[in-house]
Parts: C-alpha cells; structure tokens; sequence
C-alpha cells in the first residue's frame, strides 16, 4: 500500500490559501462573519466548560440570537478549538488549509490503490483545488460546507463497503459517517441522501437485489438516531423562532446553464461537467466491463450530480421532502468535481484527457483568484463582495454584525437592529427613578444589581427567546418583552441581585440524549455478542 504523501497535501493546501493572503477577504459576505465570529465564542464557551452552547452574544450587534441550538456543531467545534492556538489573523486561513488538506486525504483513501502513486496524488489534490471545494471556501467561506465536502469521500468509501461486504458492519460504518455529515452541513449532508438514494437504486438494478436499498435505508435510520440529542432539540425549538425565519425560502430555480448567475466562474462549470457526462456515461457504457463496484458507484454518482443541476431536474429536485434546505444547484458541484478525476484517472490512459481536466480545473481556480482580485479593486465598502486585507475586515468585525436571517425573534418576526449604530448603549435599563448597574457579563449570562423605592420595570439589552432563565435573588421570575423584542422584567422595591441566563430546554434534551443511548446501548452490546460468536466459530 502507498504511503500518503504527508507533504505532499500539506504543500498542496497552500494554494487555496493564496487568493486570501493576497487579497484578503470579503468585506461583508455574511458567510465569513458567522464562521469567524462563531469560532471564536464557541471556543471560548468549551474554554469555559460548555461543550453544547446555544447562545450568540455578539449576533445582532450584541443583542444575541440561540444560533448554537440549531446549527450543526461540528464545524463550530473545530473552529472553536483552532482558535484556542491561533491569533485570529490566522484563523481563517487555517481552517481552509486545514479542509483542503482532509478533503485531500480523504480523497486519497477513496482513490483505488491500484492507481500509482503519482496520479493518485493528482486526483486527491485536484478533487481538494476543485471547482467543488473552491465554490465552498474562497468564493463563499461556507466552512461547514466545505467540511461536509471533505467529509463525503469516507462516506463515498463506506457506500463502497457496504454494497462489497453486505454485512452489518459495513452498515454501521455508512451510518457512522452519516451522522458525521449531519452534524457538519444540513444542506450537504441533504444532498448527498438524495444522490446516494438515486445511485442505490440504479446499483439495486444492476445487482438484482435489494440489499443495497436495506442496508441504505438501516443507515440512515440509525445515523438519524444517532444524533437525536442534536436533532429533537433543534427541530422542537423551531416553534420559538420566527415562522418567517424557520428554513429556506425554497430550493433555487436556476440550474447548471444559467452562467451569469454566478459572474462567469459557470461558465467554466458548465464545460468540466460537460466533459464529465461524456467520462461517465462512456465508464457505464462502453469500458462497463473494466469497471470494478467503487468506479461503477462513482460513474453512477457523477452522472446524477449532472442531471440534477439541469432545466426539470432542478424543478422535481426541489419537489422532494426537505430539498428546500440544499438550497442552491450548484452545492452538487462537489460531487461531480470529486468524480471526474477519479473515473477518468482510473479508467483511462488519455494524456490528452488527463491534461484537459488539469487545465479545466486550473482554470477555475485562476477565475476565482481574478474574481477576488477584481473584487479588492471595486469601491464601496457597502459591496458585499468587496475584498479586503484579513486585519482591516477584522477590525470592522469588532463593530459588530446583525443577526442570521433563521434564527429571527419571534416577538418582532424581523430585524429592528440593522446597523450598530442603532444597537442600545446600555445593557440594562431601569424605569424612571430606579437604578441598575451591570457586575458579570459572559456569554448567555448577565448579572445586575437593582435598587428602587417603588416597583422597578427593568429592560436589557438582550433579545427575549424562551431560553432565558431570569432570577431575582436565586428566585425565578416571569418576565416580558418591549416592541422591539427585548427583555423585560418587573422588580420589587428595595435592593435585589437580577440574573438573566440562557438555558438550554431540559425536555428535548434530555429526550434528544435518551434516544441516542438507547440505540448506543442496544447496538454496543448486540456488537460485542456477534464478535465474539464470529471468533469462536
């Protein structure tokens, strides 16, 4: 077996980077701010002993939103630790570093070893500087996307297990990597369901047998269960969010041929996806007999990748129970920028051909560079697409940023705080003849002491969820909210200690976590059983 080129991949990974260090990054391309901004609470929330926080203190220019309770951690996660050890100049830059270098080798551990060691390498650094893997880090910087994406070729190689081996150990390990997506990007993870039920089915045929479709079907089942403590919560407290906010809008309407809509860079998607269809379809036609079941899966894959993305396809797509989430078309360019190199590396010999996807795919990466570069030189930092220098961007984070659009308060059903300017400047605010001052604030916990002759109504700068908790004197108290959806409580007169603390809700919870330890319990036992009934026979 071929010993994974280490450097190789750690040197290849600095050229996603490149475009960023020389040009920075987007001035306001909401994407950047919710990652970096999301890094750094998260890490310092596990810093602090939280592994599971739910609250953003710095989302609507202070004002907060439960953003944690809903989006996937595991990105968060990473991010969180990463910037433990990183200034965060460097972050950014790290983390897409990082993911090229994973998707690089993860591409590597699905590319079959018979292939030598130099166009192996070639196909893992192409699939990790594809259109795919650059749509999602330097056009975009949706990292958890990206990650998902680094993450599919393991789940791509469990497929190929499962359908191999036909045993529950190969069905376990599918929806061990399953739950991995789930907990990385609902829009990929989505995604990939759909486009490895389509290829499921079309193995089914071709095998004659529906023990694929089984086991496919267990995984998902149990990955699903698996992540139970993350799902039942998350999907329980949609009710205490805006109707408004709750998911997409709908699954776009524009496809594959639509090249303006992305400035040009589809143009050259439409082109590589072209050559692509030719690639497969001869790999599932016409060289069907040199193909083995991992190049069959990943022909079959790259095909349904194609389709999906074209005029009637995106429309039936978009029909299908939650596909509003993917959202957009070209989050299946991954699929088809992972497939190409490795079907066409694998099964044909063409220099010619070889050459072409290395050029096509080069050329991308040189549109994107000249895109951001075109970009750094545009005026008007209102542009949302303006680039600039990673320090300069960084500073104009620290003035604050609103909300995300899906996690509205549902006491407004809007944003009221669009610009920090607008943002209150106090934390806490007492009625006429009251006093209130601020002594600890952290993250989804502010402490105050109040004093007043009378009864005091109190408002603090805090967006009114039904996660917070709020104490007078270690007793819990009911309390309301303004019209501009903020918290507010009534105290009695005289000197009190006002607490207010996001909470994660104890119900969902706790019925979150019993189901996964159930299926934890009742699988890790009936495994030991089966192994240990398999060594004495």
């Amino acid at each position: 077996m071929s010993k994974v080129p280490w450097p190789g991949f750690a040197g290849g990974a600095l050229l996603a980077i490149i475009p960023l260090v020389l040009l920075g990054y987007s001035w306001e391309q909401y994407d950047f701010i919710f990652h970096f901004t999301s890094w750094q609470e998260y890490g310092q929330s596990m810093a602090q002993g939280n592994l599971l926080p739910i609250w953003s203190s710095l989302a609507n220019f202070g004002l907060g939103e439960p953003r944690y309770l809903f989006y996937p951690p595991l990105s968060l996660m990473v991010g969180g630790v990463l910037s433990w050890v990183l200034p965060p100049v460097l972050l950014p830059g790290a983390m897409i570093w990082l993911l090229t270098g994973v998707c690089a080798l993860t591409t590597w551990h699905l590319t079959p070893a018979s292939l030598d060691r130099s166009r192996r390498q070639v196909v893992a650094l192409l699939v990790a500087l594809g259109f795919g893997m650059l749509n999602s880090g330097i056009v975009r910087y949706a990292m958890a996307e990206m990650m998902a994406s680094a993450l599919i070729p393991l789940l791509l190689s469990c497929f190929v297990t499962m359908r191999q081996r036909a045993d529950i150990h190969g069905v376990l390990r599918f929806a061990g990597m399953a739950a991995l997506m789930w907990l990385t990007n609902m829009p990929m993870a989505i995604a990939s369901t759909y486009l490895l039920g389509a290829v499921t089915l079309y193995c089914c045929l071709r095998d004659s047998s529906l023990t694929l479709l089984k086991h496919y079907l267990m995984g998902y089942v149990l990955s699903v269960l698996a992540i139970a403590w993350y799902l039942v919560p998350a999907i329980l407290a949609e009710s205490t969010i805006s109707p408004s906010a709750v998911g997409p809008t709908g699954f776009s309407h524009m496809t594959l041929l639509d090249v303006p809509s992305l400035i040009g860079r589809n143009m050259l998607a439409l082109v590589i996806s072209s050559v692509a269809m030719v690639v497969f379809l001869l790999a599932l036609g016409l060289r069907r007999r040199q193909l083995d079941q991992r190049l069959e899966i990943m022909a079959a894959l790259g095909v349904v990748a194609i389709v999906v993305q074209l005029p009637g396809a995106v429309w039936l797509f978009g029909q299908l129970p939650v596909a509003d989430m993917v959202g957009f078309w070209f989050r299946f360019y991954f699929f088809v920028s992972l497939t190409l190199p490795v079907v066409a590396f694998t099964l044909f010999r063409s220099r010619l051909l070889h050459g072409f996807i290395v050029l096509a795919y080069v050329m991308f990466y040189a549109g994107v560079g000249l895109l951001n570069f075109q970009a750094s030189h545009h005026d008007g930092a209102g542009n949302p697409d303006l680039h600039a220098p990673t320090t300069e961007v960084l500073s104009r984070h620290e003035q604050g940023f609103a909300g995300y659009p899906e996690y509205l308060n549902p006491h407004t059903e809007s944003r009221v705080i669009e610009h920090a300017s607008q943002r209150p400047a106090w934390d806490i605010r007492a009625s006429e003849g009251c006093h209130a001052r601020v002594t600890s604030m952290i993250h989804g916990v502010l402490e105050a002491t109040t004093r007043g002759e009378t009864q005091c109504s109190y408002t603090l700068a805090r967006y009114a969820f039904p996660f917070w908790h709020l104490y007078i004197d270690g007793q819990r108290i009911a309390y309301g909210h303004n019209g501009q959806g903020l918290l507010t409580v009534d105290v009695a007169a005289g000197e009190h200690r006002l607490m207010a603390r996001v909470v994660r809700p104890l119900w969902p919870t706790l019925l979150g976590w019993g189901i996964s330890l159930i299926v934890l319990l009742i699988l890790v036992p009936w495994l030991i059983r089966r192994q240990h009934s398999v060594g004495h026979e």
